[in-house]
């Protein structure tokens, strides 16, 4: 469950983006591109950025808009971009795009801890450095074994009476059985077996609050040892997501404080007490007030920094970079096949391209000779 320890009991909360769409400035021509083409200056961006140390591939037909794209861990990061006419790129094509997913989101946190970094540095990094805006975030709170009144479930019903003051114009609750998850667990609002989704709002503004337990148990057939797991999700497009990240800037890229302050500024949850005329008027409800405590309060922050230790950085490379690399292996060893090499020097060639290729990293300077040295250290125990 990303990089942080939650309680199997206790309530907690969690903060954290689970998408990421950047959009960077590129120079028109080379000349302003310091004499780089595109790719380089992409390339150059994502070295900065600590993005060259994943294994990318191409996507045969870019991306969107965008004419060319290459993406790394199982499509979870896609880089996407221009490809210009005899170097120059045309008025309203000067950007590229790194988009995140949130298991991208995962992968570039384990990137970042290896480095010693946080995800609130990249992006301030990418802003800071490199002209970073962004066209979409979904930032969001997961909030482990709280009370039923955070579910998708509950938040609906009261939505639906009346009780939430909101500029949005529309709450939509989706009713979802699981075919995989457990079956005797009774509690309807937050139980694995039965999941309910609430949408307030539309793109490119919406609010979702589901029941990630139920999620997850269908799509992984996975029983979380947690009591209860909703979370809170906004989906910002356009205006709106640079406006959120705007606001993380000005708050000193806090995040939770962000998050908080996002809600409380769209979203109130009302109780009726006697009888006004405005809703507006109507105090929050206990429950929402107590919500938004314990995002406050609860928050359960990274465990540690982990050290990029050899075990660690193994077991991460098999996971993101040694499909990708078989991959590539095996299209160059079936290429000479096909040009009529025998299948024992086919696999030869093959294998000397790979590690040409990997000689080639370290002449250009783009291995970590001191992580390397500290790996060779450790390994001499395994």
């Amino acid at each position: 469950m990303r990089m942080y320890e939650v309680d199997p009991v206790k309530p907690s909360s969690i903060v954290h983006f689970d998408w990421m769409t950047l959009v960077f400035p590129i120079g028109r021509d080379e000349q302003a591109r310091q004499g780089k083409t595109v790719c380089e200056f992409v390339d150059g961006v994502l070295h900065g950025l600590k993005l060259d140390r994943l294994v990318f591939m191409p996507l045969a037909h870019g991306l969107y808009t965008y004419d060319k794209a290459k993406t790394a861990g199982n499509n979870s990061i896609i880089v996407a971009w221009y490809d210009p006419i005899k170097g120059v790129l045309p008025k309203g094509k000067q950007t590229f795009m790194v988009q995140m997913s949130g298991s991208g989101v995962e992968t570039l946190e384990s990137i970042l801890v290896n480095s010693g970094l946080t995800v609130a540095e990249f992006v301030k990094k990418a802003i800071e450095e490199f002209g970073a805006t962004f066209s979409r975030v979904d930032p969001c709170c997961n909030f482990f074994n709280c009370s039923k009144e955070f579910s998708a479930r509950y938040v609906g019903e009261e939505a639906k009476k009346g009780n939430l003051i909101t500029r949005s114009s529309s709450v939509r609750l989706v009713r979802k059985f699981s075919s995989q998850g457990a079956k005797d667990d009774l509690d309807a609002y937050q139980g694995a077996s039965e999941g309910y989704t609430c949408y307030v709002g539309k793109n490119p503004k919406q609010l979702r609050i589901y029941n990630k337990l139920a999620e997850r148990s269908e799509k992984v057939n996975l029983l979380y040892q947690v009591q209860s797991w909703s979370r809170w999700e906004f989906q910002l497009n356009g205006v709106h997501a640079q406006a959120f990240m705007e606001a993380y800037v000005d708050r000193g890229f806090d995040l939770v404080q962000t998050w908080i302050d996002w809600l409380s500024s769209n979203y109130r949850w009302i109780e009726r007490v006697g009888h006004q005329e405005k809703r507006s008027r109507y105090p929050n409800a206990s429950w929402y007030d107590n919500l938004i405590k314990t995002a406050k309060e609860k928050i359960k922050v990274r465990s540690g920094r982990q050290s990029p230790t050899f075990e660690r950085q193994a077991k991460w490379i098999d996971k993101q970079v040694l499909p990708t690399f078989a991959s590539i292996y095996y299209a160059r060893l079936q290429k000479y096949v096909e040009n009529g090499v025998s299948y024992p020097d086919a696999k030869k060639l093959a294998i000397e391209k790979v590690v040409a290729d990997l000689e080639r990293q370290a002449i250009n300077e783009k291995v970590d000779w001191a992580q390397v040295s500290s790996f060779v250290e450790e390994s001499r125990d395994l």
